[in-house]
This record gives C-alpha cells, sequence and structure tokens, in this order.
C-alpha cells in the first residue's frame, strides 16, 4: 500500500475541537497525528486516570479484578489493556495469540480478503455479497496492536500491519468501486479511518477521513460524510433510524473517543462547516424524543419520533432508551456517546438503562444525583423537521401531562416517505398519532405505506406529495403557546398550502389551509393507535367509498355543515411480547378531535383492514403483526380552496375532554380567525398563510371579537375573565372579557367597552369572493394534450348551455411560458338554451417546461340581455410536455407507473416494473396486459429467468430528471439464484432499456419479446431490418437467427404508426414471427431501445439522415 506524506484537511471541511463548539476558519490547514508516542489509544493521562480510579473508587477495584481474570481466560483485548496500562508482560502472550487470530495471515479475514482482491475479475463485476464490510465492525484487534505494539518484535508489527492493510484495501477497494447508501458506507470508511489510526498509515486515513472521490462527499470519509449528512447542527439526513440500526452514531461515538485519545482534540463536540457534529446528532436523539411512558419495566422507556422507512411498525419502534418490548434500543450508541463525552445531560438517561454498570473502558461512572434536562421545543429547518412540545422544563420527560407533536416539513431525506406536512402526536402518556411503517420497504404496489395516504396530513385528489422546499417557516414558542406555520408551493401542482400548529398545556389546534387556482379534492387524513368512536353524528356505512384508500375497511360516513368531533380509544391488551406490566395495561389513553364547520364536509372512518393484515403477517412470516390503527378522513369536495381547523385533545383514565366546540369566526384571503370553547378557558386564535411578505396587518372578526395581528396571535380568556395573550398582536376586541391584560407576559394597558375588553382595535378585513363554479357544461378534445417542442396542437371545447336564456362567452387560458394558442380567447355563441356550440384553438409549443402542466382555462360568459360578464372558477386541461412518469392507481387493478410523451404511452408494472402497455400517438394500442420482454441471465446451460410473465413484488425506484425506472429483477432454479437491477429510461420517441453493470454480476443479459402484440388487421410484419456487416456497413435483411441488427421496423397494417426498434451497438438477434430474443452487454452497458414511427420516417427516428 502506498504512503502519503501528510494527510491534509481539505479546503471546506476544516475542522476544530477546543474546549467549546467552533469551526476552524478555511483557510486554516492541520495534520492529523498524534499527539504522543504509543499508544496512542492510551496516553499518560487516561493511563493515571484509570489508575486513580482504582486506587479510590470500591467499583473500580472490583472492575479491576474481573479484568484481570478475563486476561487470564485468554480474552486478548483486556490482556491488550493491562499491558497498556500496567506494562505487565506478562499478558503479551495472550495479546498477541488474539491477534494473530484477527489479523494474523492464516485469520479469515485476511486469507478471505487477500483471495478475493487476488480475483483479476472480482471488482470488475456488480456488487457481490458484501455483508462483512457492512457490518463486521469489530475494531478492537486494531487498539490492541496499538496498545501492545510497543512489545512486538519488528516482524511482529509488519505482519499485523500487514493484516490491517489488507483488511481496510479491501473495503476501500470495494468502496469506490460499488456504493450503497451513507449509512452502510459510513461503517467501512470507520473500520479504514479506525485502522489508519491504529497503523498510522497515510493512505488509510486520506481514505477514511477525507475522501470525496469517486462517489461524492456523502458516500465519502469521515469529515466529508458529517458535514454532508448532518443537518441543522444535529440530524443524519436519513430517516431516524439509521444513525442506530446501522450503528453509525456509535461508529462517531466510538472513533471520537479514541480519536481525543490520539491528538487530544474532542472529535465528539467538534463541528463541520455545515454546523453539525457526533454531539449534535446525538442531542438530536434527546430533542426528538417523548415522554417517558410508563411500562411497569424499570422507569419506563422513552420512544424517539420516528418517520420514513424507519418509523414506528409492527416490529416496535426507536427508544432511546429502557424499552420494555420490540423495536431498536439507541442504547448502545448512547451508551458509546456517553463514554466519549461525559455530557452531564446524558447522566439522567444512563440512570434509566436496566442493569447499566460502569467498567474502566468503555462506560463512565453515572452521577449520583442525575437528573433529566430541559426538553426545549426546537426546528430544524434545512433538513424540514420540528418538534413542539407543550412543557420545555425537566417535568416533560416525568409528569404523565405533556404533549409532544413532530412535524415533516415539504423537504426530502434519505430514505423518505410521500409523508411532506405530516405529523405525529404523543399525549396522554401514549404515542398516539404514529408515522407507521406497517411493511419495510413495501412495493409501491400496494400502495400504501410508502404514500402519502398513510400519513397524518393533507392529500389533494388522492395523490402523493412532492418535494419542494418551503416558502416560509414561522414560529415563536412561549411558555402558553408553542407556534409554528409552514408554507409551501408544489407539493401538489398548483397548490399552496399552509399547516399552523399552536400547542398549548391542553390541546394542539391544527389550522390546514389549501389553496389552488383550481378546484381540487382535498382530504385530511388521520391515523391513530386504537379504536375511533364517535362523539356524535349520523354515520352510515360506505364500503365501496374511496377506493384509492382500500386498507381501510369498516368504512362509515356521514356528510355535515356543522362543527363535530370524534374519539380515539387506545388501550394495550395484555398480549404484547415484552416486560410490560399492569402500568401499562391499566392505561386508556384518549384523543378527542374536534372541527370546526364548514359546508359539504365528507367524514369518514375506518380501521385498517384484514386485507392489509394479511399482507403484513405474510411479510413478516407471522412473526409480527400489524397494531390496531384507526383512520379518519375528512373531504372537502371540488373546491380551489378551504381550510381545515381542528384540536386534537389528549386525555388519560377517567379524564375527560374540555373542549365544548371550536369556530371560525372570520376568513380571510390569507388569514383566518378562530375560536375554541373549554370548561376552563376560552381560547382565540389568529393565524395567517403563506410567507406574509412585509409582515401584513390583518384585522379579522366577526362583528363581536375583533383581533389585528401580524403572523399569529393566540389569546386566553380563563373563567375570571383574565386575559394573557402571545404573538404580535397589535389590537384586540373579545366579548365577556374582564382583564387584567397580560401580552408577552408583560401587563399592558386595556379598556372596558360595551362588555368586551378592547386594546387598540381596528376595522376588519372583508371576507374573500371566490368565483362561481361555471355553469355550462365544457368538455376539451382531446381531454390530455401531449406536446414537445415546436408541436402544433388543436383542442376543440365543446360548450353546453343548460341554462334558461341563450349565452355568449369565450374561454380564457393561463398559460404556461413556452405555449401560446390561436386564437388567445376562442369565442362561442350565442348558444340557445339547450344547444350546443363549439370553441376551439390551437396550441403552439416553443420552450415549455418539461412535464405533467395543468393549464387553467375559464369560462367568462353572459346571458341574453344582460350586459355582466361573469367570470368562473378555472378548470384545468393537462398538459404533457415531453416525456412525463407518473404514477396510476386504479384499485382494484394493479398500479402502474405511466409514461406519456407526444409519441407514445407506455404503462410499467409497479410490482417489478415490467412493461406491459404500450399505445401511439393516435392512442392505438399495441401492447396490453402481457410484459414487453422476459429477462434472463445471457450465458451458461442453466439461465436464470428473472423477469417473468408474472407479477413479484421487488424493488422498484422511479426517476423524473429524466424520466426513467429501475427495477430489480431475480430468479432462482433448483441449483442456484440470480439477481440484477435494469433500467428504463423514457425518451422523446423511444424507451431505452439496459441492464445496469453495478448491481449485476453477469456479462449479458438476454431479452426475450413474445410478440405479443394487439392488432385488428392483418397480422404485423418485418417490413426493415438493417444488419451490420464485419466492416460495419449497413445492409437491408429479413428476418432469420442469430443476425447481427442495428434496427428494424414492425409493421402493422391497422395503422399508420409503427414499432421500430435499434441496438445499441448492433446485436445478434434471433427472430420468432413478430418476437425476437438477443442478448446485450452488461459490463460495458449496452442497451436497446423501442418506440413508434410512420414506416417512411423510420431512418429519421433511429438518427440515420
Amino acid at each position: 500500500m502506498s504512503r502519503l506524506t501528510s494527510i491534509l484537511l481539505l479546503s471546506g471541511l476544516l475542522w476544530t475541537a477546543p474546549s467549546v463548539l467552533a469551526v476552524v476558519s478555511e483557510d486554516e490547514v492541520q495534520q492529523v497525528r498524534p499527539s504522543h508516542d504509543r499508544p496512542y489509544f492510551m496516553p499518560a493521562e487516561e493511563r493515571q486516570r484509570i489508575q486513580g480510579l482504582v486506587r479510590k473508587e470500591p467499583w473500580a477495584k472490583t472492575e479491576y479484578a474481573r479484568v484481570r481474570a478475563e486476561a487470564e481466560k485468554g480474552n486478548g483485548f483486556w490482556a491488550g489493556f493491562l499491558y497498556a496500562l500496567d506494562g505487565d508482560e506478562g499478558q503479551l502472550d495472550t495479546a498477541r495469540e488474539y491477534l494473530m487470530g484477527a489479523i494474523g495471515p492464516e485469520s479469515w479475514n485476511v486469507r478471505h480478503y487477500s483471495k478475493l482482491m487476488a480475483d483479476p475479475n472480482h471488482f470488475k463485476a456488480g456488487a457481490p455479497h458484501l455483508g462483512p464490510v457492512y457490518y463486521h465492525l469489530d475494531f478492537r484487534p486494531f487498539v490492541v496492536f496499538d496498545w501492545v505494539y510497543r512489545g512486538l518484535s519488528d516482524d511482529d508489527r509488519k505482519m499485523f500491519t500487514r493484516g490491517i492493510e489488507v483488511y481496510a484495501e479491501y473495503r476501500m477497494r470495494a468502496m469506490d468501486r460499488w456504493y450503497q447508501t451513507p449509512n452502510l458506507v459510513f461503517k467501512p470508511t470507520f473500520m479504514v479511518a479506525m485502522a489508519g489510526l491504529s497503523a498510522q498509515d497515510d493512505e488509510m486515513l486520506q481514505w477514511g477521513l477525507f475522501r470525496t472521490k469517486p462517489h461524492g462527499k456523502r458516500l465519502g470519509g469521515y469529515f466529508p460524510v458529517l458535514d454532508y449528512m448532518l443537518r441543522d447542527g444535529g440530524p443524519w439526513h436519513e430517516a431516524t433510524i439509521y444513525p442506530i440500526a446501522h450503528e453509525d452514531l456509535w461508529c462517531m461515538s466510538i472513533l471520537s473517543r479514541y480519536g481525543k485519545l490520539y491528538d487530544g482534540r474532542d472529535w465528539f463536540a467538534m463541528t463541520a462547516p455545515g454546523g453539525g457534529s457526533p454531539k449534535g446528532l446525538m442531542d438530536y436523539y434527546i430533542e426528538t424524543a417523548y415522554p417517558i411512558e410508563r411500562t411497569g419495566h424499570g422507569a419506563g422507556q422513552i420512544r424517539v419520533a420516528t418517520y420514513g422507512d424507519g418509523a414506528t411498525s409492527p416490529g416496535g419502534d426507536l427508544f432511546l432508551v429502557n424499552p420494555a418490548g420490540d423495536g431498536l434500543n439507541a442504547e448502545k450508541a448512547f451508551i458509546a456517546a456517553y463514554n466519549a463525552s461525559g455530557d452531564a445531560r446524558y447522566a439522567g438517561f444512563m440512570r434509566m438503562i436496566k442493569d447499566y454498570q460502569p467498567n474502566l473502558w468503555d462506560q463512565r461512572p453515572v452521577p449520583e444525583k442525575a437528573e433529566l434536562p430541559a426538553a426545549p421545543s426546537k426546528i430544524w429547518p434545512t433538513y424540514g423537521l420540528a418538534i413542539l412540545r407543550s412543557d420545555e422544563s425537566p417535568a416533560y420527560w416525568t409528569s404523565g401531562r405533556a404533549i409532544a407533536v413532530f412535524q415533516l416539513m415539504s423537504q426530502g431525506y434519505g430514505h423518505d416517505h410521500r409523508d411532506k406536512f405530516a405529523i405525529m402526536l404523543h399525549g396522554a402518556g401514549r404515542l398516539l398519532y404514529p408515522d407507521y411503517n406497517a411493511i419495510q420497504y413495501e412495493s409501491s404496489a400496494i400502495g400504501w405505506t410508502r404514500h402519502t395516504c398513510s400519513h397524518n396530513t393533507l392529500i389533494v385528489d388522492e395523490q402523493d406529495t412532492a418535494n419542494a422546499q418551503p416558502t416560509a417557516i414561522r414560529h415563536e414558542f412561549s411558555p402558553e403557546v408553542k407556534y409554528l406555520a409552514t408554507s409551501a408551493e408544489e407539493v401538489f401542482e398548483g397548490v399552496e398550502q399552509t399547516r399552523v400548529l399552536l400547542l398549548t398545556g391542553e390541546y394542539l389546534l391544527d389550522v390546514f389551509h389549501a389553496r389552488s387556482e383550481l378546484p381540487h379534492t382535498y382530504d385530511y387524513m388521520l391515523h391513530c393507535l386504537g379504536q375511533a368512536r364517535s362523539a356524535g353524528g349520523s354515520f352510515r356505512p360506505a364500503a365501496n367509498l374511496m377506493s384509492r384508500y382500500w386498507v381501510i375497511e369498516n368504512k362509515q360516513a356521514m356528510t355535515t355543515d356543522q362543527p363535530w368531533s370524534f374519539d380515539f380509544v387506545y388501550k394495550e391488551t395484555p398480549d404484547s411480547p415484552g416486560n410490560y406490566g399492569p402500568q401499562w395495561y391499566d392505561h386508556t389513553a384518549n384523543v378527542r378531535v374536534s372541527m370546526a364547520a364548514e359546508p359539504e364536509t365528507q367524514v369518514v372512518h375506518g380501521t385498517w383492514g384484514k386485507q392489509y393484515e394479511r399482507l403484513v403477517a405474510e411479510r413478516y412470516k407471522d412473526k409480527k403483526k400489524l397494531d390496531r390503527l384507526s383512520s379518519l378522513v375528512v373531504r372537502r369536495d371540488q373546491r380551489p380552496q378551504t381550510v381545515f381547523i381542528a384540536t386534537h385533545e389528549p386525555y388519560a383514565n377517567q379524564q375527560r375532554p374540555q373542549i365544548k366546540r371550536i369556530t371560525k369566526l372570520a376568513q380571510a384571503d390569507d388569514a383566518v380567525l378562530v375560536r375554541v370553547e373549554a370548561d376552563q378557558f376560552t381560547d382565540y386564535a389568529a393565524v395567517s398563510f403563506g410567507p406574509q411578505p412585509g409582515r401584513r396587518v390583518h384585522v379579522l372578526s366577526d362583528g363581536k371579537a375583533t383581533v389585528q395581528f401580524r403572523d399569529y396571535a393566540h389569546a386566553r380568556v380563563d373563567r375570571a375573565g383574565r386575559v394573557a395573550a402571545r404573538g404580535d398582536l397589535l389590537g384586540l376586541r373579545i366579548p365577556g372579557a374582564r382583564g387584567p391584560f397580560v401580552l408577552a407576559g408583560e401587563p399592558v394597558p386595556a379598556a372596558q367597552l360595551g362588555g368586551a375588553l378592547v386594546y387598540l382595535t381596528a376595522e376588519a378585513t372583508e371576507e374573500p369572493e371566490t368565483a362561481p363554479r361555471c355553469p355550462l357544461n365544457v368538455i376539451p378534445s382531446p381531454t390530455q394534450l401531449r406536446v414537445w417542442m415546436r408541436d402544433h396542437k388543436p383542442v376543440s371545447f365543446s360548450v353546453s348551455n343548460v341554462l334558461r336564456k341563450p349565452v355568449t362567452g369565450r374561454i380564457e387560458f393561463d398559460l404556461p411560458e413556452g405555449i401560446t394558442a390561436r386564437p388567445a380567447s376562442p369565442e362561442f355563441g350565442p348558444i340557445g338554451a339547450g344547444r350546443a356550440a363549439t370553441a376551439a384553438a390551437e396550441f403552439h409549443v416553443f420552450d415549455p417546461q418539461p412535464g405533467k402542466l395543468t393549464i387553467p382555462y375559464r369560462v367568462v360568459y353572459r346571458e341574453e340581455d344582460s350586459v355582466e360578464e361573469i367570470r368562473t372558477q378555472a378548470q384545468p386541461l393537462v398538459a404533457y410536455a415531453g416525456p412525463t412518469l407518473e404514477q396510476r392507481f386504479q384499485f382494484p387493478k394493479p398500479p402502474v407507473y405511466r409514461a406519456v410523451t407526444s409519441w407514445y404511452t407506455a404503462q410499467m408494472r409497479m410490482a417489478d416494473g415490467a412493461c406491459i402497455y404500450l399505445a401511439d400517438d393516435s392512442d392505438r394500442v399495441r401492447l396490453d396486459g402481457e410484459p414487453l420482454f422476459l429477462l434472463s441471465e445471457g450465458e451458461g446451460d442453466e439461465q436464470v429467468e428473472m423477469l417473468g410473465r408474472e407479477p413479484q413484488k421487488l424493488g422498484v425506484w422511479p426517476g423524473h430528471q429524466p424520466p426513467n425506472v429501475v427495477a430489480e429483477a431475480y430468479g432462482r432454479t433448483e441449483n442456484r439464484s440470480q439477481r440484477c437491477r435494469w433500467q428504463a429510461v423514457f425518451m422523446v420517441n423511444s424507451i431505452m432499456f439496459r441492464v445496469d453493470p453495478d448491481w449485476s454480476r453477469f456479462e449479458t443479459a438476454r431479452f426475450t419479446l413474445p410478440g405479443n402484440w394487439r392488432y385488428s388487421g392483418g397480422k404485423p410484419q418485418w417490413r426493415r431490418i438493417i444488419t451490420v456487416d464485419g466492416s460495419g456497413r449497413e445492409h437491408e435483411s429479413r428476418p432469420g437467427s442469430d443476425i447481427t441488427v442495428a434496427a428494424a421496423l414492425l409493421e402493422f397494417p391497422d395503422g399508420d404508426y409503427h414499432l421500430a426498434f435499434q441496438f445499441s451497438p448492433p446485436q445478434k438477434v434471433t427472430f420468432r414471427n413478430a418476437g425476437m430474443e438477443f442478448t446485450v452487454g452488461v459490463v460495458n452497458r449496452d442497451s436497446w431501445r423501442i418506440g413508434f414511427c410512420k414506416a417512411d420516417q423510420f431512418d429519421q427516428w433511429r438518427g440515420k439522415p
């Protein structure tokens, strides 16, 4: 292994670790070098500290005796420790024997990795099984080597150094050749960094600590990864569980511990240029932890807020400390973090860990008086996370009354779901609204866990949320109320939305506003652990309602214009595995949901049903079962905007909810005033929507109560008439209130006027006006516009007059950039009553924004004998500009990914990616239901079919730049199995297919096209086949076997468009009637494509003049 003369921190990745958190200036360069001689991991100060403990502390004397006994039994780690601590040469033989078994020339590690690296083909193919690279994290041989280095002979030093080099070199070469997610790659990075510190090897240190190539910072060395992956000073940019499940936080803490021993710097607390640090990540888990849940097991368990692929599941949850049952336990990482830092804020949690005992090396002693820390609310705006806590004092953990709400904003993250704007709620001592990950890595073909419909958020037109940057994040956390308003656009196309959360000590007020130019169907979704219980209302069975939400069974529905309430009741039955006691099972947690009135509101509730329960049991082989969950869907149908105003009030056991009624008092275009009436208080909340540029002043009133404010205002009136307010409050009138009036914790003068408390009040903003719905029936043809560069596409609008008088009018378009209409506003009429006419326009396309576009159009009309024009609500004309990929759920039929261009429409099964539908631009279908191709490996006598006619539930990953689908394929015979990944890339006039060499361990892939085409006239025939001779010249040929083909055209007598094929480079093809079979190279990234064209355009289609 080559040696580098020095290891310099890369520009922009400069680090430091003084006694306080700081960032080194970018012009400062320093080396990673030990601050003392070997043993690097046992400096004099550490040795003296441990020896002092043994002399003074009874527990340390006992532990020292245990360590010596372990060494005498042959424990090489503790033998090396004793040599480094006391210089006891009697321990050297035991330590050397241990090293021989771990990194000696005959050890499994050295023999196995040496053999792999000697194979010239090993690194050429796709990734092999790399389990040991990702999961073998035993760094202790590196530590022992350093501890006993001075007692080893020169030959032993060279031998063990070579063993460390082999161990590290394979990981370096493997991760440079292949790749995985950051949480996995970080582990071999950690191991190489530890190896480099131990062996004092510059190349290992450079690779393990500082590399940014070949895969970028996110898959780079330790410091670049921390700078890239730790956002907002804390969280790792993947779903919560991954740094725990894959031990990344533990790796950081271990490296921090040994790094500090090595050079004296505080690696745990030092911050990257982006602000992240191992300490920040550990603190994040505390900052997103819920209050203690009393389980009857020790002091109780502390659950952490989870989301995405790592959310609450049938296998449990993520727990900070002391879980009583199934789940992921963060204690190992937490103990390592406490050992690395000695942070006093961690000590209170250490005392909750059952059977925690200090030792002399990697478990610090805990002070007798260790308190739990304060629990502030917090946001992480770059990542897009927030937690609101009703009580921010240390009592948050233990009182049993604290409420916590966690919100995901609108940004994406690693291993995420379509969960934007979702919330999770913990109250009454339990997690009430989880982000529930029923099936880990669930196939999108199931259409639930990873989709928006399984999250506590807003759904528009039953579609999934998209990632978007927030347009505004506004917040204020005060003792009385915690306020957060998050706004974004394009989470759903053409929709602006704001979710406002106001958390008090008793309840959460949730105000969710959505606005668009076009009418939409808005669904407010909640999922709760436990059972649903109506608090009033006339619900009736509605089994077939909302089929997109097929997981919800036993549906009951009502439609109402009135305010309403609903309860969820959560009580565990005594069958949970683990150490739960009566304290857990005797507890009942409830949450009362109350919603303000809104006309034509449809309310549906049900339970996660048997059909989905069977899928969960099948996935986990009956070892885990679906928790009991209930769902609530609140629908507002076909309107441009709406606001859902709800309170969520947790209460436990014999308690009763306090809230009696919630009322929308007044609404402006971008603000609303709400009153919450409870037994002991009445709250007024005024909130605004959107970014609020210029800090706009709002005045809202129902004629009795008036609030003038910027951003938000909250006022509570207690039973004695006293008023306490928060927010940017400029004026107030509250009927029945008497005062005194306290604003932001300070008394403020206020007057009594007409039985109301008045503070600088002003005139109210007028209610917003909305355009009326169009009373005429308007149908565009075609209903969807497929366009690309320089296209001219006509659209006709059939206008039917259902009014009693003749009408005249026009159609106005709100056109996106790059598209024009001629005429700009096509006119119609006069149209007599009961008659119809047509208005036509031609759309000219120049340089449109690629993807799905919605062109709003409005009908402007007037009736005969009227001079007033009526401008109606916008309606949508859907357009696709260039290749566009979208998902289609069509229950009970299987869902598909649908690719649309101006040349073709294709559908790919969500289950396995197989192309099962092809239609040309005239919508003539040529493939429907059968797979376009079968896929197997291309060489060998026993070929394994990996993609067949029957769908499998495998990994399928859609992408959008450019539109593409990556799909996993898998098959097995009696003797062996095979796996690969293949890709379909959707281009304007064709679909290109290829096999990914990074994920496939064979050289050629065989594609078989059965040729089961749809046609209504004569059978399709091969009209042209372009072959290539040995010198590369093209020839026209006839169908045959094993001929080298560059391109081919399959003609359909019943249509103008035919199927065209092209191979890059030309491939050996065997034609079988209207089908074919061929192989393509994998390692050299061969590809083939299919598309439609007219016969005289075939050469142009394949790029020949």
